[in-house]
């Protein structure tokens, strides 16, 4: 009699999207000893993208000060590492000072680059870790969701975005912790690029080398596998 195969269960996408998600945060922004693991789907930006927050949380809550989040609507934690271009270079030890973090504060709000995008406002560090923890789990469910495309061993999905306007750069942002400085793909239109599959905010700005980064008319996608 021939052996039936193990069936195997069905996937949860949720459930795994939760379970990494667990992993990822414990400890966050305190001792926090994550190690990396093979998983079904690529994961390397996203584990590199934690490791910033967890900094920036841990100095937040050494400093007690605020976490800058803007509103999308909902609360997005800002990654602080791309706010300036001299960032890393002694501005963590300045922060220190409640003069040069009014100034940061300041500065921060006015940045060309959150126009369109919310107020910053600037949060309690546990705030900010439940905005993240949210949007990183909707962000890892739609990767978990891929999964059956095998998309964890190709460059992503090929995605194309198209601007009513012309000679335009479009940047995109994953949708748990805004960085605008990604690049998919100059002049518009249309662009063409390779995306792992998440959720993502994409916004144009103009290629005028003298301006600072503005995203005018950004939006929130979901990309799945369906866009294959």
């Amino acid at each position: 009699m021939a052996s039936r195969g193990r069936v195997q269960p069905p996937m949860d996408h949720a459930r795994d999207a939760k379970v990494l998600t667990d992993r990822l945060l414990k400890n966050i922004g305190g001792n926090r000893n994550y190690v990396s693991e093979s998983l079904e789907i690529y994961a390397a930006d996203v584990e590199a993208a934690v490791d910033r927050f967890d900094a920036q949380t841990k100095f937040c809550n050494e400093h007690n000060i605020g976490f800058p989040c803007i509103s999308l609507p909902a609360a997005i934690p800002v990654d602080w590492s791309n706010l300036f271009a001299f960032f890393g270079h002694g501005i963590w030890t300045n922060l220190q000072s409640p003069k040069k973090y009014e100034w940061f504060n300041q500065t921060g709000s006015s940045l060309s680059l959150f126009n369109n995008l919310g107020d910053v406002k600037h949060v309690s560090p546990s705030d900010a870790t439940s905005y993240f923890r949210e949007r990183l789990l909707a962000f890892l469910t739609v990767r978990f969701s891929a999964r059956q495309s095998n998309i964890s061993t190709n460059p992503g999905l090929q995605f194309r975005v198209i601007t009513q306007g012309i000679g335009l750069r479009v940047h995109w942002s994953p949708a748990y912790f805004f960085n605008p400085h990604n690049v998919f793909g100059s002049p518009t239109s249309p662009v063409d690029a390779w995306i792992q599959p998440g959720k993502y905010i994409f916004g144009p700005s103009a290629l005028l080398s003298h301006c600072n980064l503005t995203l005018r008319n950004s939006m929130s996608l979901r990309l799945s596998r369906r866009h294959l």
